[in-house]
């Protein structure tokens, strides 16, 4: 199963179509996901809700969604407000299973909430407090977000964890849309 997951596109319309463009070359993809913020600080948010949503992929919230869909006065002149409602209807997270106890779990930040960032330098206990599910290993074997731009893998308790970086508001030095 090939998937391809982007986040933090911020806006960003041309680095969006950048990264669109080598998604269809390098397909097939039998999943696209988006990790959310769409929105944000780039010129061209409404483009980027109008190429997502006209692409058909699977797209969850990210923290300036909820943030812009919860006080929708100071979007809605860039969105319009039918762009914004959709914000508001973004699911939390998304799974993928493709084999029994091989879930891929797609969140923006973390699994409990769209603000506080999994780094790449964090402690286990760290990581522990914020990915164990009732003192408990989670059931995913992958879990997948962006929020903090910058690339990153690592391995806790056994789990893979990859954060696949921003499409448009890159903070590691490099500056192409990835």
């Amino acid at each position: 199963m090939r998937i391809a997951i982007l986040s933090d596109i911020h806006g960003n319309a041309v680095a969006l179509d950048a990264v669109l463009e080598d998604i269809q070359r390098d397909g097939p993809f039998d999943e696209i996901v988006v990790a959310g913020d769409l929105v944000w600080s780039g010129p061209r948010p409404r483009e980027v809700v109008d190429r997502l949503l006209a692409t058909g992929v699977t797209i969850i919230r990210g923290n300036t969604d909820a943030y812009f869909s919860a006080s929708p006065d100071e979007m809605t002149q860039q969105l319009g407000p039918e762009r914004v409602a959709y914000l508001r209807t973004l699911p939390f997270s998304h799974r993928i299973s493709p084999a029994a106890g091989q879930d891929l779990l797609i969140v923006h930040a973390n699994p409990r909430d769209l603000d506080q960032p999994i780094l790449p330098r964090a402690t286990e206990a760290d990581l522990d407090e914020l990915l164990l599910e009732d003192g408990r290993v989670p059931a995913w074997r992958c879990l997948a977000f962006g929020h903090v731009h910058m690339p990153f893998q690592r391995t806790w308790r056994d789990r893979l964890l990859v954060n696949v970086s921003s499409v448009g508001l890159p903070m590691d030095g490099d500056h192409r849309a990835v």
